[in-house]
Order: structure tokens, then C-alpha cells, then sequence
């Protein structure tokens, strides 16, 4: 059975909790149009070992949070995912699907060479502007093409679809908003080792 771990910091004064807090229910939506189990936790749970508890009996944690080059972290700035602690291979076989800036540039490359499936996230600022819709359809549509049952090659170029049609939207009614969707996608990290792998193939 298929568990998604949903992870994410929604305290009203982080900055950007409400894109946070938007990206994990809409996590929670995918999974239940996909009649996914999942798991949910935030702040004051949300820490390094709910997350490696929570991991064992899950293929995939999406977590959106403030991030670095090599951790993810909380709003009290206590390590929630980091390069720099040993995660004991809860990733191995899995999934990290993130919505966190700059984690693309350490962070994946040390899950994925320590076995981690596939890893969505960003190798820079991930950035918003006005409502927070059009970032969070973006943002999460990788996710929803990735519990649909398609494979990561299909799931990538369906994200970067949903990028392209964001920002044509957008160019036509803010452009300034177009340019921050464009910032994103050109800083998507979306990695994995084999193009045909499924959900359903994850360990």
C-alpha cells in the first residue's frame, strides 16, 4: 500500500506559511483523488525525527518548508532534513518531493547517492508573488502526475508543461508574476535514475 508523508510549516509567522500550508493541502487533495493513505505533520512536529519515524512506512515525503543549500528546516530553525545528519537510509528506494529554496543544490545529491529514488525541488530561491495560486498549481503538479501512476520522465515534462502554461497565463495578466513562475522553473532540480519508474515501484 502506497503512504505519502506531507510535511510542512504553517506557523502564521513564517514567512510564506500560507504557501506552505497551500501546497500541503493540496498534496492532501492529490492524494485523496488517488485514494492514497497519507500522513500529515507540522509545526511542533515538524522535526528531523518525525520525519525519519514517519519515512518508515512511507514511499514518498513531500514537504514544504524554508530551506538551504544542504537542510530543510523549521520555523524555529531546527534542522528538519539536512545533508549534515544521519537520516539512517529512511530515503532509500523513496521519495523527496520539495517545496523548499536552494535544497536542490546539496541536499539531492546526497539522498540521491545515498539511494534516494527521486527528488523534486528548487537550486535556488523558490519565489511568490500575489496570490499564491498559480505557484502552487505549478509547483505541485509534478506531485500529481507522480500519484496518477505516471512515470518520472512523463511526471517531469508534465511539471514543466504546467509551468509553461502558468506563465503564458500570467503573461497576459501580470507579467511581473510570469517572470517569478519563469525564476522557479528554471530553477527546478527534478532528478531520478530511472526514467519508467512508478509510484507503484517505489520501495
Amino acid at each position: 500500500m502506497i503512504q505519502v508523508l506531507i510535511a510542512y510549516d504553517n506557523t502564521p509567522s513564517t514567512e510564506l506559511w500560507d504557501l506552505f500550508q497551500s501546497c500541503a493541502d493540496e498534496a492532501k487533495q492529490i492524494c485523496f483523488n488517488n485514494s492514497i493513505h497519507y500522513t500529515s505533520i507540522d509545526y511542533p512536529v515538524l522535526n528531523k525525527d518525525s520525519i525519519t519515524s514517519n519515512m518508515t512506512n512511507s514511499q514518498v515525503c513531500v514537504i514544504a518548508a524554508h530551506g538551504g543549500d544542504s537542510e530543510i528546516y523549521n520555523n524555529q530553525g531546527d534542522i528538519v532534513i539536512s545533508s549534515e545528519y544521519d537520516f539512517n537510509d529512511c530515503f532509500n528506494g523513496k521519495g523527496l518531493y520539495t517545496i523548499s529554496c536552494l535544497c536542490g543544490k546539496e541536499l539531492c545529491p546526497y539522498f540521491r547517492k545515498h539511494g534516494l529514488s527521486f527528488f523534486v525541488g528548487y537550486n535556488d530561491t523558490f519565489t511568490v508573488k500575489g496570490e499564491p495560486a498559480p505557484f502552487v498549481s505549478s509547483a505541485m503538479s509534478g506531485f500529481r502526475s507522480i500519484l496518477s501512476g505516471d512515470t518520472l520522465e512523463v511526471a517531469h515534462q508534465k511539471m514543466l508543461d504546467s509551468f509553461d502554461t502558468e506563465i503564458g497565463q500570467q503573461d497576459n495578466i501580470d507579467p511581473l508574476i510570469a517572470i517569478e513562475l519563469l525564476h522557479n522553473k528554471e530553477a527546478l532540480v527534478f532528478e531520478y535514475e530511472d526514467k519508467n519508474l512508478t509510484i507503484e515501484e517505489l520501495d
